[in-house]
């Protein structure tokens, strides 16, 4: 399966609760394996990056059609670490 084919799938655990899409993945240059899944919760704050973000393992997807199965529900996701924020607070309305 190519990258661009899995990019923006639905991914739905075993007891059919969407996690949302597929927004990346994790490969291995030498044995051409995928190795982990990003998952972002989509919509609005998706397009503005301000979404959550999951990473699963490739090993913990039962199938892959038209949507990404997993193959056990998702309790707590692990979420990628979050970016460290600017300290320098700029104010537009000063300039």
């Amino acid at each position: 399966m190519k990258f661009n084919e899995l990019v923006n799938k639905e991914v739905i655990d075993q007891m059919g609760n969407v996690l949302g899409k597929v927004k990346n993945i994790e490969w291995d240059a030498e044995s051409k394996e995928v190795i982990n899944i990003e998952i972002s919760s989509g919509g609005f704050k998706d397009a503005l990056g301000m979404s959550d973000h999951q990473i699963l393992p490739y090993d913990s997807i039962e199938s892959i059609g038209d949507k990404v199965l997993l193959k056990k529900q998702i309790l707590e996701p692990v979420k990628t670490p979050e970016k460290e924020e600017e300290t320098d607070n700029l104010d537009f309305y000063s300039l």
